[in-house]
């Protein structure tokens, strides 16, 4: 009795482990299709609205502005809403444009518009 119990759990353990074993094999003769280089290039904005974010702003901006794309084709914009002095001079010394915002009751729509009316005369590509 045992033995016939135990052949049906064998059986569906070895297919559960025969699925995963399938598709880890299979995964390793996946090629990641080449991507043709872009013939146009557009100009952008990137917007980073930050509420007290001092733990957390200046590293997800140096690791923005690590990306392959041109940096003449894109602006980094960060507004800075509630934020620490410190936090402030760092962003400073990257190449971005920083906004300190100086309103008192804080909300993403205002640092959005903060951030439209500074860029307003600047011409972008709407994608």
């Amino acid at each position: 009795m045992y033995t016939f119990i135990d052949w049906i759990l064998f059986i569906l353990l070895a297919l559960c482990v025969g699925y995963l074993l399938f598709y880890a094999i299979a995964s390793k003769f996946y090629r990641p299709q080449k991507l043709s280089e872009a013939r146009i290039q557009r100009r952008f904005l990137v917007l980073f609205p930050a509420y007290k974010e001092d733990r957390v702003i200046v590293s997800t901006i140096r690791s923005f502005l690590k990306q392959e794309y041109p940096k003449e084709m894109y602006d980094v914009l960060v507004i800075s809403d509630q934020m620490q002095p410190d936090t402030n001079a760092a962003l400073q010394a990257l190449p971005v444009c920083l906004q300190v915002a100086g309103y008192t009751n804080s909300s993403k729509a205002k640092a959005l518009t903060l951030a439209m009316n500074v860029t307003a005369n600047e011409s972008y590509d709407v994608v």
